[in-house]
């Protein structure tokens, strides 16, 4: 992991839309979703905290697994390296963002249940590309 980067556990509602499954010009599968996690009330001299959003991407069978599964105000789960984009916008400006590049994800079954249907393996073809082996590498 980079010092920008680090390891992320969030709880929160999909918001927005259901999430999105794209495809790179190489065929890996990406997903996109956005989380609303929910602040919190003052309490005992703590102060109240706002309602935070963010950006998730998953990959590869990950990507399809939630496309296929969740949707618009699922609770979930997502654990994944934060980083922080940064790109120069149109106007020439520095522009960034905060994304989880997502390792799982999962219903929260605190307020629902969930059935579980196991996949069958893909084939060595859909594997990541040469690497560590690592699905936990940084993206």
């Amino acid at each position: 992991m980079s010092e920008d980067s680090k390891l992320v556990t969030i709880v929160g509602t999909i918001c927005k839309e259901d999430p999105t499954l794209r495809f790179t010009p190489t065929g890996i599968a990406l997903c996109v979703f956005g989380v609303r996690v929910p602040g919190t009330k003052a309490k005992e001299g703590k102060p109240a905290t706002e309602a935070t959003f963010h950006n998730i991407t998953c990959w590869r069978e990950l990507a399809e697994n939630v496309a296929e599964s969740l949707k618009d105000k699922d609770r979930v789960i997502v654990r994944g390296i934060e980083k922080t984009d940064t790109w120069e916008g149109q106007d020439g400006q520095p522009k960034s963002k905060v994304v989880i590049n997502a390792w799982n994800v999962g219903p929260d079954l605190s307020y629902a249940t969930a059935s579980v249907v196991r996949n069958e393996r893909k084939t060595a073809d859909a594997a990541p590309a040469a690497g560590s082996g690592n699905k936990y590498q940084d993206f």
